[in-house]
């Protein structure tokens, strides 16, 4: 689900558009399940799925990127600027508060 890359952090993700809110709502087959309220039109799904990680990891949005998988549920997405460790203790403490 985590691993590192030689440009920062990798994560696997599934999203789950048209959602009721933007929220991490735990894993789902082995990924990170992320929901968000925007439709999977026009790339829209893709940009709002930053936000929720961008918070959960306390980092700016603009370090958030979708690397692979633009057009499906799954996605690989580059997290900048902490390591390995950093985003998995973060995203461990964001599933301890919920």
């Amino acid at each position: 689900m985590v691993r590192a890359d030689a440009d920062g952090v990798l994560l696997e993700i599934r999203v789950k558009p048209r959602a009721r809110r933007r929220r991490i709502a735990g894993e789902r087959a082995g990924r990170l399940l992320v929901e968000v309220t925007e439709p999977p039109i026009e790339g829209r799904a893709n940009e709002a799925l930053c936000w929720p990680l961008a918070q959960a990891l306390r980092i700016a949005p603009c370090c958030v990127a979708v690397q692979s998988g633009g057009h499906g549920r799954d996605k690989l997405v580059r997290i900048d600027g902490l390591d390995l460790a950093a985003v998995s203790e973060r995203l461990g403490a964001n599933r301890d508060a919920r």
